[in-house]
């Protein structure tokens, strides 16, 4: 098409001149072959398209790949999730989500797949076979723009979600042990002047948990006022003079009561490769 010469045809089997009837006649017989060839050359990288497409879906990590009709009924699935499942294409296909979730939660998705039939896009969390599932839900249309499909990519979250929950337990065992113990921990970033208490270090100093954002400052300001400067002293030594920690007993005023407490305090400092102090990691102990 773009003027190349891309093949080369002898034809020797006349005794006499080709006419142009014969130059015309090779001419269509090549014209014939030579879109055999290409439409070959198409269907092969069709073929070959087709099936990376499929790999990538087969392939699909951690997850499924659905499409569903109008009537909410399996069309195509895939995706590495379905071995883990115990599922294949074959035994979903042609099933609605009631032949194969429980009541509750078929109309629980049936409701989500609705809004997508009407052109939404919706994102939910589901559960099946104990795994959870981030799901993705987007329609497809025809040429029409009609909705016609949907699509369906479930994530398995079960992991995060576990992973979650136990940072959750963990989170509320160290609050209650810190609670029971009257010990708090904080953490100041040098870089941002970030200072981040756990709630029992908002009790120690008589506020309740999590009442307002803290800064060194407000920190200092908790402090009796006869220890404000050894306490500020103590901090910024340790960091002029290379010392990777420090330790010090001073007195707080609790802001609601008025009530002096004694504590002990300990930090350690944490550097970049530099060297260079980024991070102050301390406790604060009632005693």
């Amino acid at each position: 098409n773009d003027g190349h010469v891309v093949a080369v045809v002898g034809v020797a089997n006349k005794e006499i001149d080709y006419e142009e009837a014969d130059v015309l006649q090779v001419a269509l017989l090549l014209d014939g072959v030579w879109k055999i060839i290409e439409r070959r050359r198409v269907e092969e990288a069709l073929r070959q398209s087709e099936e990376r497409y499929e790999a990538i879906i087969d392939n699909f990590p951690n997850g499924l790949i659905h499409i569903f009709d109008q009537d909410l009924r399996y069309v195509f699935n895939a995706g590495e999730g379905m071995k883990k499942l115990g599922l294949t294409n074959e035994m979903l296909v042609g099933k609605t989500l009631f032949d194969v979730f429980d009541p509750e939660l078929s109309e629980e998705m049936s409701k989500q797949y609705q809004r997508v039939l009407k052109g939404e896009t919706v994102h939910f969390e589901g559960n099946y076979n104990d795994q959870s599932f981030l799901v993705h839900a987007a329609p497809l249309r025809d040429e029409m723009n009609e909705v016609t499909q949907i699509l369906v990519l479930s994530l398995n979250i079960t992991e995060r979600k576990r992973a979650e929950e136990a940072l959750e337990k963990s989170e509320a065992l160290l609050a209650k042990s810190q609670e029971i113990a009257r010990v708090g921990s904080w953490e100041l970033d040098l870089k941002t002047n970030g200072l981040t208490w756990t709630d029992e270090v908002y009790r120690i100093f008589g506020l309740a948990p999590q009442e307002s954002p803290v800064t060194y400052e407000a920190f200092l300001e908790s402090i009796h006022p006869e220890d404000r400067a050894a306490v500020d002293g103590a901090y910024f030594s340790s960091l002029e003079e290379g010392n990777d920690s420090y330790e010090i007993e001073h007195r707080v005023i609790d802001r609601r009561t008025g009530e002096i407490r004694n504590v002990n305090e300990k930090c350690i400092h944490l550097r970049d490769a530099a060297g260079v102090v980024i991070k102050s990691i301390g406790m604060v102990q009632d005693i």
